[in-house]
């Protein structure tokens, strides 16, 4: 005979007493566990907000960019040393030493030289040649060698020195002194005045 009682014959009060037992077993709150993070820096602590902070890069990883110059960009850097070393300076030599003016690269760039109007212009100048406009002043030639043409009216033409060759629309007065000079006049009967030999004519 089994000594196991059936639902039926159990006491119902030992069976209310157990079923209470068991209920109030389930409202204990379960043991809590510290959260597991990841190893990225979080540290959580009690009563505070979770905070973050990046972990530094090792070097050597891969994925940290390095900065390297190209080889254009080398090249670029090499030329500007040089322009700025050797080129500039030279180039400074070059424009201050060589006597530019003697070479007559620029003459007749901006257009002839003036004699202001009614004043007076002095040229001092040798093998070269020009051409002026005499706006009714007085026009002055020193040297040797100059090839002049000169436009417009001359109150006063004075040529010295030697073996020019000295184009005039007109004049109210020549003078040339010097040896081999030649003046040609287009137009007009100026007062003429020649001391070596020289030459002044109309043509």
């Amino acid at each position: 005979m089994s000594d196991h009682l059936s639902p039926d014959q159990e006491d119902p009060e030992n069976r209310i007493r157990e079923l209470e037992r068991g209920l109030a077993d389930t409202g204990h709150p379960p043991p809590q566990q510290p959260a597991q993070f990841p190893e990225y820096g979080v540290s959580p602590t009690a009563d505070s907000m979770l905070t973050w902070s990046p972990t530094p890069v090792p070097s050597g990883y891969q994925g940290a960019p390095t900065f390297r110059p190209t080889r254009s960009g080398q090249r670029s850097m090499r030329w500007i040393g040089i322009l700025t070393g050797f080129v500039l300076p030279v180039g400074m030599l070059v424009a201050f030493a060589v006597p530019w003016k003697d070479l007559d690269l620029f003459d007749g760039l901006f257009g002839p030289t003036k004699v202001p109007h009614g004043g007076s212009l002095m040229i001092n100048d040798s093998n070269a040649s020009k051409t002026i406009e005499c706006n009714d002043g007085r026009l002055t030639l020193n040297g040797n060698n100059l090839t002049v043409t000169v436009t417009g009216h001359c109150a006063n033409l004075f040529v010295n020195g030697s073996n020019h060759h000295v184009t005039v629309d007109s004049a109210d007065s020549i003078y040339v002194n010097g040896m081999g000079s030649a003046v040609v006049y287009h137009s007009g009967q100026p007062g003429i005045s020649k001391n070596g030999n020289v030459t002044v004519e109309q043509g």
